[in-house]
C-alpha cells in the first residue's frame, strides 16, 4: 500500500522562519553561540539575511545568494568535528520538528484531525 503523503513546497517565508528559530538555537548553544558570536562580531542581521537567501537559492533556484560559502567557512580558526556535531544534532531538531508537523498541518487544512 502506498502512502497517500503531501508535500508542502517551501517559500522564502518559511525558509526564514526555519533558518532563524534554527540560529536563535544555535546562540544558546553553549558550544556554537561563542563561536558565531565571534565570527559574526554582533552582524547577526546580516548573517541571517545571506542564509534565507543561500537556502532560498538552494531550494528554490531564487539565485539571490552570491557568495562562497566553503571558502568562507574554511577560514574559521578553531572549528572542530564537535562544533559541527553540535550543528548537525540541532539542524536534525529542527527539521525533524518541521516534518512532525507537516500532517498535523495537512488533516487541519482538511478540518479534520480524527481517527
Amino acid at each position: 500500500m502506498q502512502a497517500n503523503l503531501t508535500y508542502h513546497t517551501p517559500t522564502v517565508e518559511s525558509i526564514s522562519e526555519l533558518v532563524h528559530a534554527f540560529y536563535a538555537d544555535v546562540r544558546q548553544d553553549a558550544l556554537l553561540g561563542p563561536v558565531f558570536d565571534e565570527a559574526l562580531n554582533g552582524q547577526w542581521d546580516g548573517h541571517l539575511h545571506r542564509l534565507v537567501d543561500f537556502w532560498s537559492t538552494v531550494l528554490l533556484g531564487s539565485r539571490s545568494f552570491k557568495g562562497n560559502v566553503l571558502g568562507k567557512h574554511m577560514q574559521q580558526q578553531g572549528i572542530t568535528p564537535a562544533h559541527f556535531a553540535a550543528w548537525v544534532r540541532l539542524c536534525n531538531d529542527h527539521t525533524a520538528r518541521l516534518l512532525a508537523l507537516i500532517p498535523l498541518l495537512h488533516c487541519r487544512g482538511r478540518g479534520s484531525c480524527g481517527s
